[in-house]
């Protein structure tokens, strides 16, 4: 980058964006299997660590998406709709809570009954489980699709 008076300049990189094209739903499960290990962070938004909500944000970031930040608000967000279990596909949201209108948890259905999430559970990290995982199965309260 150069300066008024010709020298070269630098930029950080956090201070720019570059756009590139939105990843496939195959491209962002990729990813977000890279994540596997990293630790939960409370409130995370980064590779640093990610609370579940972070993580499922930045996941559809790269994919082109812009929802809300955290799980309550992503799951009654006008850019998703309901779906039923049923009917889950690889890329679907999943949220957890003690009901629909108490959700406290989200993660990303990944094929087979597996699904990615960062948390608290057991282990503290981003990590895939399965949704017959009785501590699952009493918690799923919505599934959605983004539009």
């Amino acid at each position: 980058m150069g300066l008024g008076s010709g020298r070269p300049g630098w930029v950080q990189a956090g201070d720019v964006t570059v756009h590139s094209a939105p990843l496939s739903t195959t491209e962002m499960l990729a990813l977000s299997r890279r994540f596997l290990g990293l630790p939960y962070t409370w409130g995370g938004t980064s590779s640093y660590g990610y609370d579940c909500s972070g993580f499922m944000q930045m996941l559809e970031r790269q994919h082109g998406v812009l929802m809300p930040r955290d799980a309550q608000p992503q799951a009654e967000w006008s850019g998703v709709k309901p779906i039923s279990k049923d009917n889950l596909e690889p890329g679907d949201l999943l949220y957890f809570g003690s009901s629909e209108k108490h959700i406290t948890h989200t993660g990303m259905y990944l094929g087979d009954g597996k699904f990615i999430n960062a948390t608290t559970y057991t282990t503290p990290m981003v990590r895939i489980d399965d949704l017959s995982d009785p501590h699952w199965v009493k918690l799923l309260v919505a599934t959605r699709r983004v539009k």
